[in-house]
């Protein structure tokens, strides 16, 4: 897709300026023009399938869309620099996926390769899909009468198994449970000290098995699976005392962030804290999702109307007044894995598609070898060391040297004194 770049000066001329992302915008019209129920601060109604499909959900609907991009799009300036105006998309082709949830849907969320979509509501209930020749269809549902006790209305989560994708995890916010499903059968659960906030399955970058990752209030506790229940929990992070409401994982490094507006990267090999992005966002971050082009950005979105590239280490010079902003505040993003574009909801029943997102992002400049005051490097350890010596060495033959001029002088007065008493 080519792109023409265009904005006005002040003077009312076009003038050119630095690549940047490209922002497409429209509104769904399946929602008949009413706002998109609220749901709870965590809940993820937006999903990015492909180039052009996407889906989004209010209430307990699903709405599949598809959508043609221009092939020259021209891109204008107005307000921050660097982010141009988003581009309205007239025509959107809207399917209504039909589906069995009769609660407000919390949740859609694909498989690894997105062979399997899957969408859950309030009480826990949930449908999943296989996803073929660019259509939807049911392959089972699991109503919320399956859990074996009584189900109170709240957030629930929904995560595929990536190493084996007929595995279900399902967390409910109330009832402070996660529960395996194999297709349809209940197979495992693990009953929580806290209340679930989000869950992802983590594939380990040693082996062929999958570990659960599930924020639980202000922890990030790490399950495995294969365990009983009672032993399940490996890993236990406890990054911050303000409820984390995030969860991305790029299958080396898993973030979380909250409400404490900052986000904690973890390294899912070793399970050690990576690095720390605090006070990125003016208000709570509720999505997060690593870059796939640059190992150290992250995409985030926040309570409001906001998404911010940045370094997750914090060592990067970005801030929140440099953000993108869209019309209200966010109802779920998602990012196309493999790809820099990313898919919003927001709450006023509008859609974004960031294309290139990338270029939101400034990497940090490559590091200058420092220099003395002569513009010479500073010796290594090594060659101090060799100096040191050479040094110590120089000083030595110095000393010698003069003490061996000091005992010449002295024999040479000795003699004197002798053969003057010889001549007397």
């Amino acid at each position: 897709m080519d792109e023409v770049i265009s904005t006005n000066n002040n003077n009312g001329d076009e003038t050119s300026t630095k690549p940047s992302c490209t922002i497409f915008c429209s509104k769904v019209k399946s929602f008949n023009g009413d706002a998109v129920s609220p749901a709870f601060l965590n809940s993820q109604r937006a999903l990015i399938v492909s180039d052009t499909r996407s889906l989004v959900a209010s209430s307990n609907r699903i709405v599949q869309l598809e959508v043609e991009f221009p092939a020259n799009p021209v891109k204008h300036f107005t307000k921050i620099e660097g982010i141009p105006t988003p581009i309205t998309i007239e025509q959107l082709c809207e399917t209504e996926i039909p589906n069995q949830l009769k609660s407000e849907i919390q949740s859609i969320v694909a498989s690894s390769k997105y062979q399997r979509i899957g969408a859950i509501d309030s009480r826990g209930a949930f449908e999943i899909f296989s996803n073929e020749a660019s259509q939807l269809k049911s392959l089972y549902s699991v109503g919320a009468n399956s859990y074996g006790s009584k189900t109170e209305s709240g957030w629930s989560g929904l995560s595929f198994d990536p190493v084996a994708i007929q595995n279900v995890a399902v967390a409910r916010y109330f009832q402070r449970q996660v529960h395996i499903f194999d297709t349809d059968r209940l197979a495992t659960t693990f009953h929580l000290t806290n209340n679930p906030t989000q869950i992802a399955y983590v594939q380990h970058p040693s082996s062929q098995q999958s570990l659960l990752a599930v924020t639980e209030h202000n922890q990030l506790n790490i399950y495995d699976p294969r365990l009983a229940p009672r032993d399940a929990i490996v890993q236990r992070f406890q990054p911050t005392a303000d409820v984390l409401y995030t969860i991305t994982t790029d299958g080396q490094n898993v973030a979380v962030g909250g409400a404490s507006r900052s986000v904690h990267v973890y390294d899912c090999r070793r399970w050690t804290n990576l690095g720390n992005w605090s006070s990125c966002l003016k208000y709570e971050i509720t999505n997060a999702h690593f870059s796939s082009k640059y190992p150290s950005a992250i995409y985030l979105g926040g309570l409001d109307s906001e998404i911010l590239a940045g370094d997750w280490n914090g060592s990067g010079t970005t801030d929140h007044f440099s953000g993108l902003r869209v019309d209200s505040r966010w109802l779920g993003i998602s990012k196309l894995k493999g790809k820099e574009t990313l898919f919003g909801l927001t709450g006023s029943g509008s859609v974004y598609w960031v294309h290139d997102v990338d270029r939101l992002y400034t990497p940090p400049p490559p590091k200058s070898k420092k220099h003395t005051l002569n513009n010479k490097e500073k010796p290594s350890k090594k060659e101090k060391q060799q100096q040191k010596q050479q040094n110590k060495k120089v000083k030595t033959d110095s000393t010698t040297t003069e003490s061996t001029e000091e005992s010449t002088t002295t024999t040479k007065e000795q003699q004197n004194i002798e053969n003057e008493k010889v001549n007397q």
